[in-house]
């Protein structure tokens, strides 16, 4: 084949998803010179991945992690150029922060101010879907934060994820779906009241799954009501991980809302096929300089707005502090 031929071929990852060799080729080259570089211990990577992984727009998740961490989190999100903080603050440490004039409050703030980070509150539980017209006490407590702290936060990530309840797989999907739609609908009356920007993350078969109130896909339903949205679409594999998104990016092409790419880092059940927890650092960052070249090449590379990898702690094992 020749050099020619080579350069204008057109791969193809889905039938919605297609991407240029041509629009490939910065990025890989750039990952064909990192891989010649010499195999590199964690917590060592080379310049070559440093600069890909600091390049590459990305939020970090936080999760099960004390306040009294922000510290350590803020001075890491800062080296690897994190501009977006998701964090689950734990409920017991609310109580820190219940003025503006509170030491974790101040941190907050000097870190939204100063270090230009977004600093995002997040919260939920597959349960909620079970009764979508009250606001769990969670919500209730993170929006009076925000309320007596002047706006704290900027903005509030819904985690809620209904297909993971057995329920799903059996006779409650229909009220589920339901349940999960008038979630968001309540949530967002709230959260719009207080001009607090609503995220949510969204499964690949929310795509599929339909409302029947409304007669379109969940996706498809809560979307309106959200300013942004995160694909779970979760495979180590970065092939994979566009394969399954596109319905989801089909759907999410025709709308103006946000979308941001989720990845895994943490071990969990199937972390052979969904999680980058045993791979080597270097192959984690190549994977995601594909990711992103791969998303700014889809039907929905217009709203495309990063990375989101979850979580923290085991993103640190993989790239060093």
């Amino acid at each position: 084949m020749s050099s020619q031929r080579l350069a204008t071929e057109t791969i193809i990852i889905s039938d919605e998803t297609l991407i240029s060799r041509r629009s490939l080729l910065s990025g890989t080259a750039l990952m064909a010179a990192g891989s010649l570089l010499p195999s590199t211990a964690i917590g060592a990577l080379g310049q070559q991945h440093q600069q890909q992984f600091r390049a590459i727009t990305k939020s970090l998740w936080v999760s099960k992690t004390s306040l009294n961490q922000l510290p350590d989190v803020l001075t890491y999100a800062q080296r690897w150029n994190f501009k977006t903080l998701v964090y689950a603050i734990p409920p017991h440490e609310l109580m820190n922060l219940t003025t503006v004039d509170s030491i974790t409050a101040k941190q907050i703030n000097k870190a939204r101010r100063q270090d230009g980070f977004k600093f995002i509150v997040l919260s939920g539980d597959p349960h909620w879907a079970f009764d979508g017209n009250k606001i769990p006490k969670e919500v209730q407590n993170l929006l009076k934060v925000h309320r007596d702290t002047g706006g704290l936060f900027d903005g509030f990530q819904l985690n809620v994820e209904p297909h993971v309840l057995k329920a799903w797989r059996g006779s409650k999907r229909r009220q589920l779906a339901e349940g999960y739609y008038q979630l968001i609908k309540s949530i967002f009356r709230e959260t719009k009241a207080l001009k607090l920007p609503l995220s949510s993350t969204l499964y690949p078969s929310y795509a599929r799954v339909a409302v029947p109130s409304l007669g379109s896909s969940i996706l498809q339903s809560v979307v309106p009501y959200l300013n942004d949205v995160s694909i779970s679409a979760y495979r180590n594999v970065p092939r994979r991980t566009f394969r399954v998104a596109s319905l989801t990016l089909r759907q999410l092409s025709r709308t103006p809302v946000p979308w941001w790419l989720g990845v895994k880092t943490q071990n969990n059940r199937n972390a052979n096929k969904t999680s980058y927890v045993n791979k080597s650092p270097e192959y984690f960052i190549e994977s995601l300089s594909k990711i992103d070249t791969m998303a700014k090449a889809t039907r929905a590379r217009k709203h495309y707005a990063g990375i989101a990898i979850q979580h923290h702690k085991s993103v640190m094992r993989l790239t060093g502090n």
